[in-house]
């Protein structure tokens, strides 16, 4: 099941595209991001799994959204970094690792850049 925040779209040639999505197989990490999303006023779809992503490609800009992806998505799913290969290979350019892994695991894949876990707008002010 995945947690819609429709808000603050970005604009382009008619279509709107979310500025983040989050594929994360833990309830409270992905209740963390619906929490700041919805307090920020932030559009952003957020996934349990890798197949969900697919349904909403057309809303997802591969220039401007940013993608954040856990490494463990659990069973019968990629890892996060494979997904994100996949990803890359079709022209998704903001690629980010939201993983407790050390960043060394994934300095192959010069194009991912590492996050570490948690929201990256909890912090920032809304304006």
């Amino acid at each position: 099941m995945n947690d819609l925040i429709e808000k603050d779209e970005i604009m382009n040639k008619g279509n709107w595209y979310y500025n983040y999505v989050y594929i994360e197989d833990d309830e409270y990490e992905r209740s963390d991001w619906k929490r700041n999303a919805k307090k920020k006023n932030i559009n952003a779809l957020i996934l349990t799994s890798t197949k969900e992503f697919e349904m909403y490609a057309d809303n997802i800009s591969k220039n401007k959204t940013l993608i954040y992806l856990d490494c463990d998505l659990g069973e019968g799913e990629l890892r996060g970094d494979e997904f994100a290969e996949k990803l890359h290979a079709e022209g998704y350019l903001n690629l980010y690792m939201s993983t407790s892994y050390d960043a060394e695991e994934f300095a192959h894949l010069p194009w991912l850049k590492y996050a570490g876990k948690g929201c990256p707008f909890e912090k920032v002010n809304s304006g």
